[in-house]
């Protein structure tokens, strides 16, 4: 498994035969540059924009994924039977966005970061934010 964090240097050799890309942009290129010949590159996220695929012998393929009412009936009765688990979940203010991006960054997190957006006047539907 090659995280997209380390410092493996992909001209040691190709040893990869199936790579699963779930970061994007120079990740995705990159992510060539370490598959055998005939490897299949999976990806969820996008890649460069105007991104070519520098290898014809790599297969790349973006899965498509289908939002609809019996997938997510599905996926909660898994999760209510306890064979899916949701990521751990790490909630911060907006104003500790500087720090969630250090965390990120360094790997102190498991699971994802969510920002709680809401404002002490949220709750008025016909609030609005003063000009300044």
């Amino acid at each position: 498994m090659l995280q997209y964090t380390d410092s493996a240097d992909p001209a040691a050799g190709p040893d990869e035969i199936v790579v699963f890309d779930t970061i994007g942009g120079k990740v995705h290129a990159r992510s060539f540059s370490v598959q055998k010949a005939g490897g299949r590159l999976v990806h969820i996220a996008a890649g460069l924009e105007g991104f070519e695929p520098p290898r014809g012998d790599v297969t790349a393929t973006r899965p498509y994924v289908a939002r609809d009412r019996q997938h997510f009936d599905r996926i909660t009765a898994l999760m209510e039977q306890g064979a899916v688990r949701p990521p751990e979940i790490t909630r911060m203010s907006l104003a500790e966005a500087g720090a969630a991006q250090d965390l990120s960054q360094t790997g102190h997190v498991r699971g994802k970061i969510v920002f709680d957006a809401r404002c002490a006047f949220a709750a008025d539907t016909h609030a609005r934010i003063p000009k300044e």
